[in-house]
């Protein structure tokens, strides 16, 4: 899939996750997955597939355990998305993810602020320009396999169990390592990357879009507008700024 599809990333169809906590994650591709959805929560995992040349510029970002910011994967594969690459799932491929108590990543939800630092992605005007690229790409291709409502409809777990293939790997895995519960995994969690229809992503690419290519010379932060409230005085204001201020916007 790599060689055919040189510019594209690659990842495994599910995640079974084991050891202190147990569930299963079923991935799509992008033509499920929106760009806006990257800005929404991370839709991929760290384990990707590429071209070894991709890395000579682009490496994961040094995101120490902080209050701060974190999730070095989920900001490499914005910056991955940024430069345009197709985000694809190898079909039949298992990746088993052991769980531990003290792991860093759950030392990061806890510690961290869920953040990650900004990527070229957030720029306005490039995911403006990507998310209208997405559009017309997708135009009139409305086919039930590149349906995000057909893929919610499965459930991951059920479709792992249901696959000959995966299933076969998910037994070589226990002779590898019988860690591995199949009774939990039968019994666990189901999840996909499928996000909702409408989120805060396809909020922030509205502002973009109304943002543009120039530069705002004052911001203000409302946190709603009432009929002849404090806030239109705000804005009473800035209508008498305008009028009396060369390029104000």
């Amino acid at each position: 899939m790599a060689e055919t599809n040189p510019n594209s990333v690659v990842f495994p169809e599910y995640l079974v996750a084991f050891g202190d906590a147990y569930w299963v994650a079923k991935y799509f591709n992008d033509s499920v997955v929106e760009t806006a959805d990257f800005v929404y929560g991370h839709p991929y995992i760290s384990r990707i597939f590429l071209r070894r040349d991709i890395f000579a510029d682009l490496q994961f970002d040094d995101l120490r355990l902080t209050q701060g910011f974190a999730f070095e994967d989920w900001h490499l594969n914005c910056e991955l998305r940024a430069r345009g690459f197709n985000f694809l799932v190898a079909p039949k491929t298992v990746f088993f993810y052991r769980q531990r108590k003290g792991s860093l990543l759950k030392e990061a939800n806890a510690v961290s602020a869920r953040q990650i630092p900004n990527a070229s992605l957030f720029d306005p005007i490039k995911l403006t320009r990507l998310v209208t690229a997405e559009k017309l790409h997708k135009l009139g291709d409305s086919g039930p396999l590149n349906s995000k409502e057909s893929a919610r409809r499965g459930n991951s777990k059920e479709q792992l169990l249901a696959d000959i293939t995966c299933m076969e790997m998910v037994y070589a895995a226990i002779q590898i390592d019988p860690g591995i519960n199949l009774w939990k995994i039968i019994n666990s969690g189901s999840w996909s990357n499928i996000f909702p229809d409408q989120h805060w992503g396809h909020d922030y690419v509205t502002a973009c879009s109304v943002v543009g290519e120039g530069a705002f010379t004052d911001i203000v932060l409302l946190p709603w507008l009432n009929a002849g409230g404090g806030e239109r005085f705000v804005l009473d204001v800035l209508h008498s700024l305008a009028a009396e201020t060369e390029d104000f916007r």
